[in-house]
């Protein structure tokens, strides 16, 4: 299914956005909002993907079951 985000992905695009651009940085809208890449070194990149979630509530699970025990 479709994600609000990923980092993996974000880092990819953002690589190729700033490979295009010549720039050292890059930011992408996603479902998410914007997440900005930055290129540490090379082909590294980091993504700021945010403050994470662990409301259980807010993600989505195949089927039902006890998250406590997870």
């Amino acid at each position: 299914g479709e994600v609000s985000s990923c980092g993996n992905a974000t880092r990819c695009v953002g690589w190729l956005m700033m490979q295009i651009s010549g720039l050292n940085a890059a930011t992408i809208e996603t479902k998410a909002g914007l997440l900005v890449c930055n290129q540490v070194s090379g082909k590294k990149i980091q993504v700021n993907m945010g403050t994470p979630s662990f409301d259980w509530q807010k993600i989505p699970l195949s089927k039902e079951c006890d998250v406590m025990n997870v």
